[in-house]
């Protein structure tokens, strides 16, 4: 149409809560002049039921030429016309539905007097959510209009009900609804087990899956474990090698199985499948498949009725399938992450307690053989041979080893076990720190410290410390003979690969020590990795 114009009435839905629609129309002009012709036609009560003049052939081919279903009263809401959509969406004919009221199409909210009433006051509501009854006990969601119409004097002649089958715009709410739920269920679910309760209640709200279960399948093994199991009939299964079964046969094809009485013989007699359990009246299963691999199956059945499921809940389940894979393995992956950190918990604990017994147990004797070789030098040092005060000093050496040893061993596990949350950390301050702990090796040595572009980082500013201490440390310890070392500490801003991020701190460590062979890097760095 032309020239249309916007008509924003204010109504209140049949339902009860005031709404604002937009209808677009033609002027109220326009439309009264292609109303009025055929008002009278739909209302005239003196045409008989069954005529077939020019007419009340023209009213109904124009009813029929409606995709949409159209049902028409009279004021006190008994039906007078139907068109061919209605006939279909109903399974009514004409003559049953003629003279019946129109609630006999309502499966809920029935329409009333009050109603009526209010569309006598505004004429005209939109966008009605109804569910219609159909002959059969079925039911279906519909989207509708009603209102009144009026002769040329103004006069309600009836009312005029129009609307279509909002079924599939349904099951595309459920689906969307459905898929969030699978999303959201990641998050709000405390575990696997959960989730997959959470994803059987979801799923049932679009198709019947009173008889449900997931089938996850582990490729080391090649067995399925049923990790969700909802039946009437049979018990849950033992963990199984991949066979014959239904379930198996969707997880090596990969694709989805709609099993029909036909497809079930084929299958059967070209020993693709075996039957394994109770046989089912319907069957449905889907693969669940990441972007790596296919996880397992879901399998929804009904044992004694036929036909339950169609080629649209096929493509449904099809649909959320690959969300479904995708939640489990997040979920797998949460738990998993929360056993390592469990065990992670507990090494900590347990180099806490060796931290401890390494303070107590094992410097207590070493302070002993320290105080002994102390006073056997102080004492009895004129009383031994030579060879006996090499062995005297070898003792003592070995013992300062040893307690040096210990309080690096202590300082890796305090370091290892108290990291604390990361903060902003000035690298700059913390190596001066560093260096001024240091200053009388640093004068022993003569060494010559260089420091350039320390920044702030974000870290944990004792690992930080332990870092530069060490790095220093050895560059000090570990020099050429008769040569000051020179050490430089130098950071730079570098690009980095994740998105969203400022950039890293490359921090660079140099020094003219002697080194080490690096086919020994390896055993160097073990215990950082």
């Amino acid at each position: 149409m032309e020239n249309l114009n916007e008509y924003r009435p204010n109504f209140i839905p049949l339902g009860g809560d005031e709404t604002d629609a937009l209808i677009q129309t033609n002027s109220d002009q326009e439309i009264d002049d292609q109303l009025r012709p055929s008002n009278q036609l739909f209302f005239d009560d003196k045409e008989p039921r069954g005529d077939f003049s020019a007419g009340n052939m023209l009213t109904h081919r124009l009813l029929d030429s409606i995709v949409d279903f159209v049902v028409v009263t009279d004021m006190d809401l008994a039906v007078t016309k139907i068109n061919r959509s209605t006939r279909k969406l109903s399974g009514y004919d004409e003559n049953e539905l003629i003279g019946q009221s129109l609630n006999i199409l309502m499966a809920d909210r029935p329409f009333g007097k009050n109603h009526v009433d209010f569309l006598r006051q505004n004429g005209f509501v939109a966008e009605l959510d109804r569910t219609i009854l159909k002959k059969d006990g079925t039911q279906t969601p519909v989207s509708m209009s009603v209102s009144i119409i009026n002769d040329n004097n103004g006069s309600d002649l009836g009312i005029v009900c129009v609307g279509r089958d909002a079924a599939e715009r349904h099951k595309a709410e459920i689906k969307r609804e459905v898929i969030s739920e699978i999303i959201q269920g990641v998050a709000s679910t405390a575990n696997l087990d959960e989730l997959l309760q959470l994803i059987h209640w979801s799923i049932g709200r679009a198709l019947y899956a009173e008889n449900c279960f997931v089938a996850l399948h582990d490729p080391v093994a090649d067995r399925l474990s049923f990790e969700f199991w909802a039946d009437n009939v049979d018990p849950i299964p033992d963990p199984a090698s991949v066979g014959k079964s239904l379930t198996n046969y969707v997880l090596r094809t990969g694709k989805a199985l709609l099993l029909t009485k036909e497809r079930e013989q084929e299958l059967y007699a070209s020993e693709l499948v075996e039957q394994v359990g109770s046989a089912s009246a319907s069957w449905l299963g889907v693969p669940l498949e990441t972007p790596e691999r296919i996880i397992g199956v879901l399998v929804v059945q009904h044992y004694e009725q036929v036909g339950v499921y169609s080629e649209q809940d096929m493509a449904f389940l099809v649909s959320v399938g690959d969300q479904i894979a995708l939640a489990i393995e997040r979920k797998r992956a949460e738990e998993q992450l929360a056993l390592f950190n469990e065990k992670l918990q507990q090494s900590n604990r347990e180099l806490q307690d060796f931290a401890y017994v390494a303070s107590h147990d094992l410097q207590e004797p070493l302070r002993k053989v320290q105080a002994f070789s102390d006073r056997l030098r102080t004492r009895f040092a004129d009383k031994l041979e030579s060879e006996g005060l090499d062995y005297l000093e070898r003792m003592r050496s070995a013992a300062s080893r040893m307690q040096l040893l210990i309080q690096d061993l202590l300082t890796f596990s305090r370091v290892s076990t108290q990291a604390q949350p990361f903060t902003p950390v000035n690298l700059e301050t913390i190596t001066r720190e560093v260096l001024s702990d240091m200053e009388v090796k640093i004068e022993e040595t003569g060494a010559a410290i260089e420091l350039e572009g320390l920044s702030t980082i974000v870290a944990d500013p004792l690992q930080m410390r332990q870092l530069m201490q060490n790095l220093i440390g050895n560059a000090l310890k570990f020099r050429k003979i008769d040569t000051p070392p020179v050490i430089s500490i130098c950071g730079k801003l570098v690009a980095s690969k994740t998105i969203g991020s400022g950039g890293n701190i490359q921090i660079t460590v140099r020094d003219n020590g002697i080194g080490f062979d690096e086919k020994y890097s390896d055993k160097i760095f073990a215990v950082f990795q």
